[in-house]
């Protein structure tokens, strides 16, 4: 063996270096496994991702194939050949074996179908190069395993196409899904509140949707004066315009005020907020300067417009129930004398003005006390000295129906923020 394989120290050389070139990959593998893999990188950087185990991929292949160049006893092919089952089989199972290791390496790696190319060009190099030197490892392949080794990495190359125009397609398809679950839930967003759509995807298809109690629930209802002729003299798609535009720029401040958008009747919008699961906070402050905002922002709308419109909004405080009603188009409903009692605040507020119950005064100025002054607008009160409060169709109302008098509120400088309470703070 000595005589035609070299001295045992040598021997022993190339047996390190050999150990050393199956040790590398094996190192490379494990820090993909357990290194990168586990990090966001992976996420962050794909295509550097993919460059690098692209390099990976060809390193770890170079590696395995240089490994039995290293056990070559030299240029003396010929004594290697005679003594060539005494150290590695370089029949058959050796070139199944390297052609499953390339497989492994090359077809494993999840890598885009351009990046996949160059395994084909690996093989090919590998082929080509070794097949013409003295010694090469290919040179005990015959031409169809050749052929053969070339054609796994081209039919690695395949299904990495396959796996990319199917990743792509199920990324498009994921992508529509996921716009159109977005849409839905914008949609149930807007009929019921948020932390009650999250209670009914809590309940069983059978069981009953959910009802809730609020104790201090502060609502404020508007009404536009002058619309109803000036929609008589206009097509209806400028109605519709009208109302879109106008109701828009309400649904901007209940985003601004954080305030839920109850429902909307004709040309009345109602609004306001209350314990969970109705909002997250609750103020009542927040409620009033919203009923302001409203009133302001037709006034711009009908300067702007250069027609004869105004807002009048009535807020009250006090007890409701709010429960999902229907069944195929089911909506978030507010019930009670609260909403009896809002109705006659909005009908009988004197046009461009907010007026407010009793109820809906104390709780502001309970709120005042408990929140930072600076973020409250100074609010000014007027009670209504009128024996009754009549509608602009002359329909009479006790103040008596609302809890007391009622008071008309004004104020010139909007807080910066709008001013939100706890829950307890407001139970206080």
């Amino acid at each position: 063996m000595q005589g035609n394989f070299g001295s045992s120290g040598a021997t022993q050389v190339n047996l390190i270096e050999f150990l050393q070139c199956r040790a590398v990959p094996i190192l490379l593998l494990l820090v993909w496994r357990f290194g990168v893999l586990r990090t966001r990188w992976l996420h962050e950087k794909p295509f550097q991702v993919q460059a690098c185990i692209l390099v990976s991929a060809c390193v770890v292949s170079w590696l395995f194939v240089f490994s039995y160049y290293i056990l070559l006893p030299g240029p003396n092919l010929a004594g290697f050949v005679e003594n060539l089952h005494l150290i590695v089989p370089f029949g058959q199972p050796f070139a199944l074996n390297l052609m499953l290791f390339f497989y492994l390496i090359t077809g494993q790696q999840n890598l885009l179908f351009y990046p996949s190319l160059v395994f084909v060009g690996l093989a090919c190099a590998l082929v080509v190069d070794t097949s013409t030197t003295d010694g090469g490892i290919f040179s005990f392949f015959s031409m169809p395993a050749k052929f053969v080794f070339v054609s796994i990495s081209v039919i690695s190359c395949t299904g990495a196409h396959h796996a990319e125009q199917s990743s792509r397609a199920r990324f498009k398809a994921q992508h529509e899904v996921d716009k159109t679950q977005e849409r839905i839930e914008g949609i149930l967003n807007t009929l019921m509140p948020p932390l009650v759509v999250q209670e009914l995807r809590k309940i069983r298809t059978n069981e009953i949707p959910p009802s809730h109690q609020y104790k201090l629930a502060t609502i404020a209802q508007s009404d536009l004066c002058g619309f109803t002729k000036l929609a008589s003299s206009r097509t209806p798609q400028e109605v519709v315009e009208f109302m879109s535009e106008l109701f828009g720029n309400f649904d901007t401040l209940t985003d601004k005020f954080g305030i839920y958008k109850v429902e909307t009747v004709g040309d009345a919008y109602i609004a306001g907020m209350a314990e969970a699961p109705l909002t997250l906070t609750n103020s009542p402050t927040s409620v009033v300067l919203f009923g302001i905002a409203m009133v302001d922002a037709v006034n711009e709308w009908a300067e702007k417009m250069g027609v004869s419109v105004k807002c009048r909004v009535g807020v009250h405080h006090g007890a409701c129930i709010g429960g999902i009603v229907g069944t195929d188009m089911q909506r978030y409903h507010l019930f009670g004398n609260l909403m009896s009692g809002v109705e006659i605040l909005e009908s009988t507020a004197p046009e461009g003005m907010v007026q407010i119950s009793q109820a809906s005064k104390e709780a502001v100025e309970m709120e005042v006390q408990v929140v930072d002054k600076s973020q409250v607008p100074p609010l000014v009160f007027e009670i209504r000295s009128e024996p009754h409060l009549q509608t602009s169709k002359g329909e009479l109302h006790n103040f008596e129906e609302v809890g007391g008098r009622t008071f008309v509120v004004s104020q010139t400088v909007y807080p910066i923020f709008p001013p939100t309470v706890n829950q307890g703070a407001m139970g206080a």
